[in-house]
């Protein structure tokens, strides 16, 4: 898939305020996706209001940087093509492995978020154990809820994900797409259980509803994390990580983080989160490993 960029240009050039470092004139936002031009429409807003907003600091121009792979992103990152990637936890943590760099902002959810797991309100599948040798939908390899998160619960329960390991549970494990995806694909017999958000339920037709049941759900896990290229001086590092812990004090900008993020604001990691991340690095080398 192609990559592309949608590119918001001020008319007139902006000089950058006195009490903050300028900003580089072009500012570049990562977005992951294999759907350009839906990525393209839904970040539209938020171009707008960068734009806007980041003009004292010295932008003449925003764009948004559309990546289909994680390996993509983290390039882009590193060599500057991206300045600043907002995500979900997992593909954070990916990216930031490859463009060697660490999250610096953690996005307040609106609600706690949580990974859920489904099987059939036929099934005979009661508790979690009772996955042990069965097939598990996930959606797609960058999603947090549909992916990472639910392998992170598993493997805290003594599961290991596709390769079976002498006294240990194993799952079987298929990517859908689509969080609807996994669950017609539960409804229909090609999966045991499938693995979703857990806000994703009250989204499907109410025969699917019916026709399904919660089996578990995962520790909450962060919101979103953000990324800043390592291309950038400390001096504007800091100017944008300030700019962006002050988003939420717009009314525009909180409009945005909700409708955009599904957080509140945007704070410092704190201990909890940090201890997440850590626990959460550890599962990824493993699983790069094949350790899992």
């Amino acid at each position: 898939m192609r990559a592309l960029a949608l590119v918001v240009l001020l008319a007139l050039p902006l000089a950058a305020r006195a009490d903050a470092p300028p900003l580089p004139a072009k500012f570049r936002m990562g977005y992951l996706s294999d759907r350009v031009e839906y990525s393209v429409q839904y970040m539209a807003p938020a171009l707008e209001w960068f734009r806007q907003k980041l003009a004292p600091l010295g932008v003449r121009e925003v764009s948004l940087e559309v990546a289909p792979s994680l390996e993509e992103m983290g390039d882009w990152v590193r060599s500057g093509k991206v300045d600043v990637f907002v995500s979900t936890p997992y593909p954070v943590l990916k990216t930031a492995r490859i463009a060697g760099v660490r999250p610096v902002l953690q996005g307040i959810p609106l609600k706690v978020k949580h990974s859920a797991i489904y099987v059939r309100a036929d099934s005979a599948i009661k508790t979690l154990a009772d996955l042990d040798g069965k097939r598990l939908a996930f959606t797609f390899t960058y999603s947090s809820p549909g992916y990472f998160v639910p392998i992170l619960h598993l493997m805290s329960h003594g599961f290991v994900i596709d390769h079976a390991v002498p006294g240990r549970k194993v799952v079987y494990t298929s990517l859908t797409g689509h969080y609807t995806n996994s669950l017609y694909w539960l409804y229909f017999g090609r999966c045991d259980a499938a693995a979703v958000g857990d806000d994703d339920w009250v989204k499907l037709a109410p025969r699917l509803q019916q026709s399904i049941r919660l089996l578990d759900t995962s520790d909450a896990y962060p919101g979103f994390f953000v990324l800043i290229s390592p291309t950038w001086t400390p001096a504007q590092q800091q100017a944008i990580t300030h700019f962006l812990s002050e988003m939420h004090t717009d009314p525009a900008g909180r409009a945005l983080l909700h409708n955009a993020y599904s957080c509140d604001r945007m704070a410092p990691l704190d201990p909890p989160v940090l201890k997440w991340i850590q626990d959460a690095d550890a599962a990824i080398t493993a699983l790069g490993a094949g350790r899992n």
